[in-house]
């Protein structure tokens, strides 16, 4: 991909030449077309309502769903196949230049719009959009499972998205491509390019790359050779540029005699974006991956790519069954933090205190791999430090070696049964764990690897053992006493609501959780709704849980940027714990013997903890509920968020989350394993919340 996609210089060409082409939807009827996801997502996919106060609340748009059903019935209507393709790991990024957050104009746009809301009339709120966010590219992986459940087929792309939708194009396997100009250098493997589909009047507008080539007279290389240097040259036209390559050959040597200023970075951007496109990894119809060009593949290609993996890594990645966000640390070298939607100290606290859990799932990648990755360097970088600090990924190689491959089946069927036939979940774990001893459940031969199970032969017992990794090395099984606790502290909260009890459990280990008010680093002087420590917490515990909203609904109700410190906080531990699950499964997949379908490897993640983030919803509901004693009737509360299906039930529901909180609160501070004070916290707030509620009775 190259740095700049000559979006005008194209345009003004197609248009002038009278190559874009207007015809009815009817034409693509029957056929398999290949989307690239991000310029759908950009162009076709349109929330049904406006959610101008989104990004203030935090997780994915309450219509979002909606969105994607309507769009993918559009194709279905029209009788059309999508194949829908997602852009994969990252570039190696050139580590000469310096790594732009543009932390500082984010932060003061962030600033601006907080100062607007706060000064805004009620009357106001309705129509206010100070927030407003036209991306729909940050909620990629919230559409895996809405396409699995619809029976519509996608895959992620090793690297670039285009590539991908070029080879699969060429191969017949798709009779269009639906995307950007990125797909034009590959013109003779793209036999038809959509530009746009109305669906509502049943037209598409679409580019046939081999009539550019027989327009310009040019061949296949040399069309790419001037793409390029429109991308580099920016005031130049597609024509010209043709017209330099025609008389000195090749592109490179245009550069060098023709386009002189700033020459050798020039050449350097033109030669590596060549060899990005002609050599893009793609997967091909073994699901091996491969150069999208297979002649001439240059030797320095890590350079671009990173080193190779193992194929079956590829294809979890292709699937949705892993995230890049693991395996691009270790690809690149470098582990970068962005800066969040609301900054605080504690949130550059929680990330110093996850670089143990995040090196732990990095190590996890690492060990069933080639010892060329053993060696490899991943350093911090983040928008608040200069330092970059090497992870010592090594001190976590013998805990992962002595992990026992200990759920086989005459285990986990003992256990079934033992559970009365209860599907698998992470309670059905924890019980397991407070039947068993440690020494039978965690740990193998101390400095020995232990030797995996025969045969893994249902998800469920995949999911078990998952699971019992994780909990391992996330350190809840070290010893008998901690187990016990951890476990019986756990399972005093309701089965559904156990991972959410594990995120508050992590916090208050990492002493994240508390009634403080937050220390904003960019917000510094914007008022709280509220300082009460008792609101503060109850309110951020309750918004853990997620709510439940109507379809073609947007929020109407407060924005809190307390809330939303704490939901960056949850979402930077919920992400890597995922991620930590995530390279736990895919230990097992490529490691072990599964007589599962591959086909299923993407149900099996999805069951797993921590693969949907949650807004702020119902932490907003229970602050403004705790705030406002004389008008909070189960009638006032329906009536304040229309936009809910049933906002006093999901209350009620978040308050029983609480007693069963403050049960685990008080279990593990027996044991003296959370901070006296977060304890001392949580019975003040508990006594508060009791004399509240009844109102809701």
């Amino acid at each position: 991909m190259t740095r700049h996609i000559p979006i005008n210089q194209i345009t003004d060409f197609l248009n002038e030449s009278s190559l874009i082409h207007t015809s009815s939807l009817r034409e693509l009827s029957d056929l398999r077309v290949g989307v690239d996801t991000a310029t759908w997502m950009r162009t076709q996919l349109k929330l049904p309502v406006l959610e101008a106060l989104q990004p203030a609340m935090g997780g994915i748009p309450i219509s979002f769903e909606q969105a994607v059903l309507n769009a993918l019935s559009a194709w279905e209507t029209s009788n059309i196949t999508p194949l829908f393709v997602f852009q994969g790991l990252s570039i190696l990024r050139d580590k000469k230049t310096a790594f732009y957050f543009g932390s500082e104009q984010r932060s003061f746009k962030r600033k601006v719009a907080w100062e607007q809301y706060i000064s805004a009339n009620a009357s106001e709120l309705a129509n206010f959009s100070a927030f407003k966010d036209d991306s729909m590219l940050s909620f990629t992986r919230s559409l895996f499972p809405l396409f699995i459940k619809n029976n519509t087929q996608y895959m992620v792309a090793p690297y670039l998205a285009s590539a991908q939708l070029a080879w699969l194009n060429k191969q017949k396997l798709t009779q269009a491509v639906f995307g950007g100009y990125d797909l034009l250098p590959y013109a003779l493997s793209v036999s038809k390019l959509i530009k746009s589909i109305d669906f509502k009047n049943q037209t598409f507008t679409w580019i046939a790359p081999e009539e550019i080539l027989n327009t310009l007279d040019v061949t296949p290389e040399q069309f790419l050779e001037a793409y390029l240097l429109c991308s580099i040259e920016n005031k130049s036209t597609l024509r010209d540029n043709v017209a330099l390559i025609k008389q000195h050959e090749r592109g490179s040597l245009v550069l060098q005699r023709h386009y002189k200023s700033g020459m050798r970075d020039k050449l350097n951007n033109f030669l590596k974006s060549k060899a990005l496109i002609n050599f893009a990894p793609i997967l091909n119809t073994k699901c091996q991956c491969e150069p999208y060009q297979l002649d001439r593949v240059p030797n320095d290609i890590h350079d671009l790519f990173g080193p190779r993996m193992p194929s079956d890594i590829y294809f979890c990645v292709s699937q949705g069954v892993v995230s890049t966000q693991v395996l691009n640390p270790l690809l690149q070298g470098e582990l970068i933090e962005v800066p969040p939607l609301v900054d605080s100290e504690e949130y550059r606290q929680i990330l110093t205190d996850l670089i143990y859990v995040r090196s732990r799932t990095l190590a996890l990648l690492i060990f069933p791999l080639h010892y060329e990755f053993i060696s490899r360097e991943v350093k911090t970088l983040r928008w608040f430090e200069d330092a970059h600090k090497a992870l010592d990924l090594s001190a976590h190689y013998n805990k992962i070696a002595e992990l026992s491959w200990n759920f086989s089946v005459p285990v986990y069927e003992k256990e079934r049964n033992r559970q009365s036939g209860k599907q698998m979940d992470m309670n059905f774990i924890v019980k397991f764990l407070l039947h068993n001893s440690v020494d039978a459940t965690t740990s193998g031969s101390k400095g020995a690897k232990s030797a995996g199970p025969e045969i893994f032969n249902s998800e469920d017992q995949i999911i078990g053992q998952v699971i019992l990794h994780s909990f391992a090395l996330l350190g809840f099984t070290e010893t008998e006493l901690e187990k016990k606790t951890y476990m019986g502290a756990l399972s005093f909260v309701s089965p559904n609501y156990q991972p959410y009890a594990l995120l508050v459990l992590d916090l208050l280990h990492y002493k994240n959780l508390s009634g403080n008010p937050f220390n904003f680093t960019d917000l510094k002087h914007l008022p709280n709704i509220t300082e009460d420590s008792n609101i503060l917490l109850i309110s951020r515990v309750l918004s853990v849980l997620p709510m439940n909203f109507k379809k073609d609904s947007a929020w109407t109700g407060l924005v809190d940027h307390d809330l939303l410190a704490f939901n960056c906080i949850l979402k930077a531990l919920g992400r890597s714990i995922r991620g930590l699950f995530e390279m736990v499964l895919l230990g097992i997949l490529i490691r072990t013997k599964v007589q599962i379908e591959h086909s299923r490897y993407a149900s099996i993640s999805q069951r797993l903890p921590f693969y949907q983030e949650n807004n702020t919803a119902l932490g907003i509901v229970a602050k403004e509920f705790l705030m406002n004693e004389q008008a909070n009737s189960k009638n006032s509360i329906a009536e304040k968020y229309p936009c809910c299906l049933s906002p006093v039930e999901d209350l009620k529901k978040g308050i029983q989350f609480w007693n069963e909180i403050v049960l685990m609160v008080k279990e593990l501070g027996s044991q003296n394993l959370i901070d006296e004070g977060a304890l001392a916290q949580f019975v003040s707030a508990d006594a508060f919340l009791k004399k509240r509620q009844s109102s809701l009775h």
